[in-house]
């Protein structure tokens, strides 16, 4: 009986993957390091996406210290089908800015 319902799923698999009609590529990465102190830690991180219908790209610092308090800073952008986008962000201590565009194509 198990030897059936095993078979019986592989064989519903490998039918939805050799009927699939649409197959689109997506590409991802993703690189991050943290460092913790006695004083701190400071984290910074970044992303990538790419696809049919566009790519995004984004970095961001992050950290703390009892001394200077907690300071982020990032920014992100976006291009593709429906326009480009960007971000950039900074904050210090709960004090912080923004800006940012939308461009439609």
């Amino acid at each position: 009986m198990f030897r059936r319902a095993l078979f019986l799923s592989i064989a519903a698999a490998l039918v939805s993957l050799v009927t699939a009609t649409d197959v689109r590529a997506w590409g991802g990465f993703y690189r991050g390091f943290t460092v913790y102190t006695p004083e701190g830690f400071y984290h910074h991180g970044a992303t990538a996406a790419y696809g049919p219908y566009g790519e995004h790209t984004a970095s961001r610092s992050f950290g703390y210290s009892p001394y200077t308090g907690a300071y982020h800073a990032g920014y992100g952008q976006t291009a593709g089908c429906g326009g480009s986008s960007y971000h950039y962000s900074t904050g210090y201590g709960g004090y912080g800015g923004y800006a940012g565009a939308y461009r439609r194509w």
